[in-house]
């Protein structure tokens, strides 16, 4: 069954985790990271119009954790990575920019 949170949810061995983000919100916080931060959240959200309105939303299936977004990932990235800051990382880093009233998580865990 799924739930849903306004909060961000650790994945268990198989879940899904859907994360909607309003436009406004997600632009506003690629102006205010790393461009590592930037370019890995450009990467992962995707556009998407619901409720006449314009999102970004992030979908992951993470079993055994192996993630269907990170498992493999590629980034065509040649700045500066901050120490110590990989891709999930920075992908929380943006997730931590968001306000309550910005976005809207779903997850089903096994």
């Amino acid at each position: 069954m799924a739930k849903f949170r306004h909060g961000f949810v650790s994945n268990s061995s198989s879940s899904s985790f859907v994360l909607l983000v309003q436009k406004g919100a997600h632009e506003r916080i690629l102006k205010e990271v790393h461009p590592f931060v930037s370019t890995v959240a450009r990467k992962v959200m995707r556009p998407v119009s619901a409720f006449g309105q314009e999102f970004l939303s992030f979908h992951e299936l993470t079993v055994q954790d192996y993630s269907s977004v990170f498992y493999d990932f590629n980034l065509d990235y040649e700045g500066e990575i901050p120490e110590g800051l990989d891709v999930h990382e920075a992908f929380e880093e943006y997730q931590g920019r968001l306000s309550d009233g910005e976005y809207l998580s779903l997850s089903e865990d096994d």
